[in-house]
């Protein structure tokens, strides 16, 4: 099985794939894994045949799916960890009571980019032309679009229910990442995620 290190990105995303199908172990229990760090070298070594499993991203899956002997997608984070969250923003309290307008601001500009983003392919296929370095494959490409549509990847209200934040907390715990107890109700600053919504739904007036 080809793994990160403890604490590491594939390892905190297969501990949540872990918890999501119902599997009580967690990645320290894996039988003779073999840390890789890079997702990219992991697929390579899975697609040279040097892996059985590993935990790799799904454009990477499918680039490298042909070459290997009957590839199984075991799992994914979207359909068996749904309250998995991949990206957030953060600031430290004390800066967001003194700037919660201008947090809020820059929260409501990536709505606004998600919603534009998702509204055409067209537009979500040069945006990765031209931000991402080594784009995927326009099959690619269309497959996650299509995810976008189907599954909650892009909320119009910002994501980060409690429920969903107590899952990470959790995974998080179980990756050693944290190290201590937290409340997801100390987590998410609610006042600035409502303001950034309600600027995200305001017609611009430029």
């Amino acid at each position: 099985m080809g793994i990160d290190s403890p604490g590491g990105a594939g390892a905190i995303v297969l501990n949540a794939l872990l918890s999501g199908i119902g599997e009580p172990r967690d990645v320290h229990e894996i039988p003779n894994p073999k840390i890789i760090e890079s997702s990219s070298a992991r697929t390579e070594a899975w697609a040279t045949g040097q892996l059985d499993a590993t935990v790799i991203h799904d454009t990477q899956y499918d680039a490298a799916h042909s070459t290997v002997n009957r590839p199984v997608l075991i799992a994914t984070l979207y359909e068996n960890a749904p309250g998995f969250i991949k990206v957030a923003q953060a600031a430290e309290a004390d800066w967001l009571v003194q700037n919660r307008e201008l947090a809020a601001q820059y929260c409501a500009t990536t709505l606004r980019a998600m919603k534009e983003l998702k509204s055409d392919f067209a537009v979500f296929r040069a945006a990765v032309g031209e931000y991402v370095e080594e784009p995927p494959s326009e099959q690619s490409l269309r497959e996650l679009y299509d995810l976008i549509q189907k599954y909650p990847f892009w909320t119009a209200d910002g994501g980060l229910s409690d429920e969903s934040v107590e899952f990470m907390i959790d995974i998080a715990t179980e990756s050693g990442v944290l190290t201590g107890p937290m409340n997801a109700a100390d987590v998410v600053d609610r006042e600035t995620l409502r303001r950034a919504v309600e600027l995200a739904n305001t017609p611009s007036t430029g």
